[in-house]
């Protein structure tokens, strides 16, 4: 049996890939669009400039009247890597927790289709998913940028981007590694979903309490967005590091699926 479990999995939910990579371009058009009226505005730019440093901080930079700064605070301190997070921690829960409950996965694995590769199938599904998501949006907002003059460059673009990605490609990863050891798509979400919030609480505190500053780089949020790569490009070390934390996260949910016993 030649069972190209990513290609089916992609194919199962190319709907929600195409739907969530409009949606998230529309939403980051129309954030673009609004930049003109605000950069017009001199009270507008005023008070902006007069929100706190902590404040600042915790919405990507400090720096809030630049186009950059003025996107990086509405899009990826916080809402385009949540939608990110959100599909992939949806993608990933159905295609592992999802298809285990409805028995899907026990008809694969009942052919020779060994358990690693079904895992890393899953997971290059999941990286095409968010490639497509994050190629949409970069392309509609390098056009919307040219349309109303945003001065950004389209490395900048691309690369902000690639960070709200890999935000969500940790989330998925988690996901992945939830729903491969305990089977089912609800404790999936729920992990990903309370680890990934946990996390940027704990990077918005850390803009309020000195304490928790140690602790911000556990925020992948942080970690992908603190250098605002809208304004200053690739932090390379920085997405290397995420790569790295998504690759052992799916490496530990190849342990965890292997070691299992689904004959229960």
């Amino acid at each position: 049996m030649r069972a190209d479990l990513g290609a089916q999995a992609l194919r199962d939910h190319r709907r929600g890939v195409v739907g969530w990579s409009i949606g998230v371009a529309v939403y980051a058009v129309m954030i673009c669009a609004i930049w003109p009226t605000i950069r017009n505005s001199p009270s507008l730019l005023a008070a902006m400039k007069d929100y706190p440093d902590a404040l600042k901080e915790v919405f990507g930079g400090r720096s809030f009247t630049t186009a950059a700064g003025y996107l990086n605070a509405e899009l990826f301190s916080m809402m385009i890597p949540l939608f990110f997070a959100v599909f992939a921690i949806g993608f990933a829960a159905s295609t592992t927790g999802g298809e285990e409950e409805r028995g899907l996965l026990d008809l694969v694995l009942s052919h020779p289709v060994p358990r690693v590769r079904l895992v890393v199938e899953k997971a290059a599904a999941l990286v095409v998913g968010l490639v497509v998501m994050v190629g949409v949006m970069a392309l509609a907002m390098a056009v919307a940028g040219a349309v109303v003059d945003l001065g950004i460059g389209v490395n900048e673009i691309v690369a902000a981007c690639v960070g709200a990605g890999l935000v969500g490609l940790v989330a998925g990863s988690f996901a992945l590694l939830v729903g491969l050891a305990h089977g089912t798509r609800a404790a999936a979400i729920a992990g990903a979903s309370v680890v990934l919030g946990l996390t940027y609480l704990l990077q918005i505190l850390s803009g309020f309490v000195d304490a928790f500053r140690p602790f911000r780089w556990l925020s992948p949020l942080y970690v992908a967005d603190s250098t605002a790569p809208l304004a200053t490009g690739w932090p390379a070390q920085r997405y290397l590091a995420l790569l790295v934390v998504s690759g052992v996260l799916i490496v530990l949910g190849a342990v965890a699926f292997e070691r299992r016993d689904l004959r229960g």
